[in-house]
């Protein structure tokens, strides 16, 4: 534990002992926002004085298209993460009450959202864009906790130990020194309290360390001691965001995204070059013969004074030309010359001169090849083939097929799995924070699972594996599991259809072969007429009726269905055969 007595504070704020590293935490969280939320685009391009002068970087500088989309792009697939099937919670030491307790609280933890909503929302972009940032459990006035992001650009100084720390300084606004101060019944004399200025004070500090949660003045080099408040946690209720620790500083933490941050500054200046180049080869160059002037018929003047029409700025004389042209202007060309052959042909003196986009289509497909590397990178694949650059005639070479190889989504697996392992021990830090002080005689550890039920394959492609499972023989629980699979993929925006097609699949005798295989074979009639009748069968109820009704009580309708078809004795309609309850018992 860390207890920082007075002499120690003073030295802290003093000497700000971690100044550096605080520094690359905000120079970090800088660069990873501006990529990946668009934050500061305006000042994101450089010029480069050997290509471009000031005024082809100041167009090529306004209002240019941030990375934000491209990461949307590149991580739209993590939402998986949240949205697995599976997971459980466990709280060591609490009874059935306390837990049930504790979750309706983390049901409702912030906002109206769930602890996993604001995981997602705020603890995944604070991992992503600010490693270093800190999730602080905040306690109001009711003793009600809740967790709360603070960025690095607030912090003034912290003591890192992994993800946990020692102390934490805070910088204060001075709205929210004057709100610390409203809320611990104190009088608010200071001046420059009584703005809101969105700027830190440099005098107000926030300090708080395994006992206490302090409210600052450091002001001549002495600090005063405006509040101090007992804090409800066994340590400073804060970790760090980001999990992934730097191996050339072990005090540094990594985003996870880190290693794409190159190719996407690439990307972003490539991109501000391309839109440029549109800019200037988008618009066809027109081009037509010279037309006299019809106000002022070519003289350039018009009452004794210069033509309005076709004189240019500055000077004090037409041209006699039309400066610009309109569609109802008529250009006139004499008649052909006896003994001349052949027509005027306008498209000579008149078209438009198409531009070359030749390099325009080359900036495009270097931008897709950057945006495929990015993908291969995060998410440890092998795209497809380069769109740049020369084709490989290796027959080793790699093609996309239909049906990815689990050695093809493995590295994809575990880009998911390492997030879910994040997210997993960052929910459980604050719910053990959350549990210690609702219940601190009782509440040991949190055990809070996620997920990991990804279906990352297409429908098309499970099916064609599941056909190609079929036709080789695999064992019978592959298959189940492959067909599942494909449901949750067919089906992954329909719950309903979802849970009724993977309740049939329980019901549907010899659900992986067809009515010809089975016929042949030494099989329950029962269950052959059942597999005969069940599609038929089907027709007749509605999908309120297959939701609601359990597996077996389906099986018992299905016989029944069969009875109304067939003259089977009355003892096979009132139970099911040995067959069919073994057909049962095979899928689950």
């Amino acid at each position: 534990m860390a207890v920082i007595d007075n002499a120690q504070l003073l030295d802290i704020l003093k000497t700000n002992p971690n100044k550096k590293l605080i520094q690359q935490a905000r120079e970090t969280s800088e660069k990873l926002s501006l990529h990946i939320l668009g934050q500061n685009i305006d000042k994101a391009l450089q010029q480069n004085t050997y290509f471009e002068n000031n005024e082809v970087f100041a167009e090529r500088n306004r209002k240019p298209t941030s990375n934000a989309d491209l990461y949307a792009r590149l991580l739209q697939r993590e939402e998986m993460v949240f949205t697995a099937k599976g997971g459980a919670a466990y709280y060591t030491g609490l009874n059935e009450a306390q837990s049930r307790q504790l979750n309706a609280k983390l049901d409702n933890i912030r906002f109206n959202i769930t602890i996993r909503k604001w995981i997602k929302e705020f603890a995944l972009q604070a991992y992503r864009t600010d490693p270093m940032g800190v999730i602080f459990i905040e306690t109001d006035l009711k003793a009600n906790s809740y967790p709360t992001y603070k960025s690095s650009e607030c912090i003034w100084d912290y003591l890192p130990n992994g993800r946990q720390l020692e102390y934490i300084c805070f910088r204060l606004k001075p709205s929210e020194a004057k709100q610390f101060l409203l809320a611990a019944g104190l009088p608010v004399t200071d001046s420059n309290l009584n703005v809101t200025s969105t700027e830190y004070s440099p005098i107000y500090f926030r300090f708080v360390d395994d006992e206490t949660d302090r409210i600052l003045k450091f002001e001549n080099n002495t600090v005063q001691i405006l509040d101090e408040t007992p804090i409800s946690f066994e340590s400073v209720p804060a970790i760090r965001a980001s999990d992934i620790i730097d191996f050339t500083n072990n005090q540094k933490l990594l985003s996870p995204i880190s290693k794409t941050v190159e190719l996407a500054e690439t990307f972003l200046i490539d991109r501000s070059v391309r839109d440029l180049s549109k800019k200037y080869s988008g618009f066809p160059k027109g081009y037509e013969p010279i037309l006299t002037c019809a106000t002022c018929n070519g003289t350039g003047y018009l009452s004794g004074k210069a033509c309005p029409d076709c004189t240019q700025a500055g000077s004090d004389k037409g041209t006699g030309i039309k400066l610009r042209t309109k569609p109802a202007d008529i250009a006139r060309f004499p008649m052909p010359r006896e003994g001349q052959t052949g027509n005027i042909d306008p498209s000579k003196f008149f078209g438009y001169v198409t531009p070359d986009i030749k390099t325009w289509d080359k900036q495009d497909t270097s931008l897709n090849d950057i945006e495929a590397t990015m993908n291969d990178t995060y998410w440890g694949t092998t795209n497809k083939q380069s769109t740049t650059g020369p084709t490989s005639t290796d027959k080793h070479a790699f093609k996309e097929t239909a049906t990815k190889t689990l050695q093809d989504l493995q590295p994809i697996y575990a880009r998911l799995n390492q997030t879910a392992d994040w997210a997993e021990s960052t929910e459980n830090a604050i719910v053990d924070f959350i549990g210690k002080q609702m219940f601190p005689d009782n509440f040991k550890e949190s055990s809070r699972t996620y997920g990991r039920y990804y279906i990352l394959e297409t429908s098309d492609e499970l099916m064609e594996q599941y056909l190609d499972m079929k036709q080789k023989g695999a064992p019978q629980a592959q298959m189940f599991d492959t067909l599942r699979k494909y449901c949750h993929s067919v089906y992954a925006n329909d719950p309903i259809q979802l849970a009724i097609k993977l309740k049939l699949i329980n019901v549907e005798p010899f659900v992986h072969q067809s009515i010809t295989q089975i016929e042949a074979t030494d099989i329950a009639r029962i269950d052959f007429l059942c597999k005969v009748y069940f599609s038929e069968w089907l027709t007749t109820l509605d999908d309120g009726y297959l939701l609601v009704t359990k597996p077996e009580d389906l099986i018992k309708a299905l016989i029944a269905f069969v009875g109304t078809k067939t003259a089977l004795a009355p003892e096979l309609l009132i139970q099911p055969t040995v067959g069919i309850t073994e057909t049962i018992r095979n899928t689950n």
